[in-house]
């Protein structure tokens, strides 16, 4: 009996040993949970987003220089005018981009279900072609942009 516990334990030492570690989103996940607390903020929507697009099997997006620069224009421009209008202005010479606007949230999570439970975003969530992005707000009012760079 004895030596059958030791053997469990040293398999399951070592199944730790071997295990791969867990992604940092999962990791923040488990330790954080859902603070709706914390008030809106783009790198949190951003975390969130990355955080949804692990969950479900996808590749997380990177920050770009250009993504983050939309973004935070965008999020500029929606607070004084809300509209998608403005947007194609920036994708000139870009394969592939994509724009989430978000308006009267007060938490990142709630933004994020937000757009998961609306068709049309929840489409630039799941876009398995995207591989970079950024979530800038200004006033309240959230853009994530999202591009295909490779």
């Amino acid at each position: 009996m004895k030596d059958t516990l030791a053997s469990l334990l040293i398999a399951l030492g070592l199944l730790t040993l071997i295990s791969p570690a867990p992604h940092p989103a999962h990791q923040a996940k488990a330790q954080s949970l859902v603070d709706r607390s914390q008030p809106l903020s783009g790198p949190g929507v951003f975390f969130r987003v990355n955080e949804y697009r692990v969950d479900n099997d996808l590749s997380t997006l990177e920050t770009s220089e250009h993504t983050c620069y939309v973004a935070q224009l965008r999020s500029e421009e929606i607070a004084t005018d809300w509209s998608h209008d403005g947007f194609w202005k920036y994708t000139k010479g870009k394969s592939s981009m994509g724009e989430n606007l978000a308006k009267g949230f007060v938490a990142d999570q709630d933004l994020l279900e937000g757009w998961i439970n609306s068709p049309v975003h929840k489409a630039i969530l799941d876009n398995k072609t995207y591989d970079h992005g950024c979530v800038r707000c200004t006033d309240g009012f959230c853009a994530l942009s999202t591009e295909d760079v490779f």
